[in-house]
């Protein structure tokens, strides 16, 4: 299941929001069109957050059009690697309103107050939206040097009573620039290690609320 997702989750409830979030990952497709319909229909949401990688980009359209077809209201926010990269591309040419780039647990924050305030976004740090039709990036946001501060990802919406694995992250970004990979462009080469307090701390919490657990699998950049 996405860490990523589980950590958006956890900060936008932290801060107050009503907040739904469903993994894809190993549904069929149209099982998967049919439920996201059904939610969109009932909860009826002010925001679509969506975390888009190249291998589901093409579903992300599709449910795109599905959220402004059924609600043209609805605001589509995007991250993830591949909106990171080709933000541009993809504010040009699908009907979305943001891309958060990189890291986003801080950048969705202050975008989801702004909006709800009706505050102008563009002094946002690490975001990208469209002004007469073109993709605008604002600066670059620092990375989080501390991650210790992050509340623990949201575990308990992933795991089934079947399931034997959970995930955790001890670490972010990597220093190094392989021609194969991407991660220079979200992390700058920029490597950030958790205290040992909260990684244990966290693996208890797994443990304790989950006893089907068997495994935890670290899901780290560059764990060694």
């Amino acid at each position: 299941y996405s860490l990523g997702l589980g950590y958006l989750h956890s900060v936008i409830e932290q801060a107050g929001y009503i907040i739904k979030t469903q993994n894809y990952n190993i549904w069929d497709r149209d099982e998967a069109s049919r439920d996201i319909t059904t939610i969109l229909t009932e909860f009826q949401p002010d925001y679509l957050l969506m975390q888009v990688f190249s291998m589901n980009r093409v579903t992300t359209y599709k449910i795109i059009e599905v959220a402004k077809t059924l609600n043209s209201k609805t605001k589509i926010i995007l991250g993830g690697v591949h909106a990171t990269i080709f933000y541009q591309q993809l504010l040009e040419h699908l009907d979305i309103d943001y891309v958060v780039l990189g890291e986003g647990e801080e950048t969705i924050i202050e975008l989801l107050s702004a909006l709800n305030a009706n505050i102008d976004t563009g002094n946002i740090k690490g975001l990208a939206y469209k002004v007469d039709g073109k993709a605008v990036k604002t600066a670059d946001r620092d990375l989080i040097r501390d991650l210790d501060r992050l509340p623990f990802p949201a575990h308990s919406l992933f795991i089934g009573a079947e399931q034997k694995v959970a995930g955790i992250i001890t670490s972010r970004g990597c220093p190094f620039k392989c021609s194969f990979c991407c991660l220079h462009s979200i992390s700058r080469r920029l490597y950030r290690q958790r205290s040992v307090g909260s990684i244990i701390s966290e693996v208890e919490y797994i443990l304790k609320n989950h006893s089907n657990i068997s495994t935890i699998q670290i899901a780290d950049d560059t764990f060694t």
